[in-house]
């Protein structure tokens, strides 16, 4: 037998298929309630703490590529010529969700997130890496993010 009277109207539990699946509710809420468990044929009841948290924040960065030791701490939105290579540096996109209760995810591979050319030329992106388009020696682009219906706070620019 299930209680859902301290749920503080957070979130309800899905019955089909012949197990419980905790289902947030559609209006946004978040916060904690509690789902009481208890077995009628033995004197046994438990309580399961849920906690709903909320997106708060969607952040696009572009990030040094390829990755090194401690690139995750540097902006890549400047792609400079390599000195006497005739390469220029390249930059993959990293989309972070901040969530309610102050943690964040990175769901930058997530099959959910997509990346598109907002506007611009001279930088190809391909999935969620950025490059010279392979002409251009000047060039700038506005990218954006969406995951799972959530768009980027903000368009990054990227320059050549």
């Amino acid at each position: 037998r299930y209680d859902l009277s301290s749920n503080n109207s957070l979130f309800d539990l899905d019955l089909s298929g012949g197990s419980a699946r905790v289902v947030a509710n559609s209006e946004g809420r978040t916060g904690s309630g509690v789902i009481r468990v208890s077995f009628t044929h033995v004197s046994v009841t438990t309580e399961i703490s849920i906690t709903i948290v909320g997106v708060e924040s969607m952040v696009l960065t572009p990030r040094p590529f390829p990755s090194y030791s401690g690139s995750t701490g540097h902006v890549a939105d400047e792609l400079n010529l390599i000195d006497g290579s005739g390469e220029y540096q390249e930059s993959q996109l990293e989309l972070k969700m901040g969530l309610s209760d102050g943690t964040s995810v990175d769901v930058s591979s997530s099959s959910s997130t997509s990346y598109a050319i907002v506007s611009g030329s001279g930088i190809a992106l391909n999935s969620k890496r950025l490059s010279r388009d392979g002409v251009s020696t000047s060039g700038s682009i506005v990218v954006m993010a969406i995951h799972a219906g959530w768009y980027s706070d903000a368009n990054v620019t990227v320059t050549l």
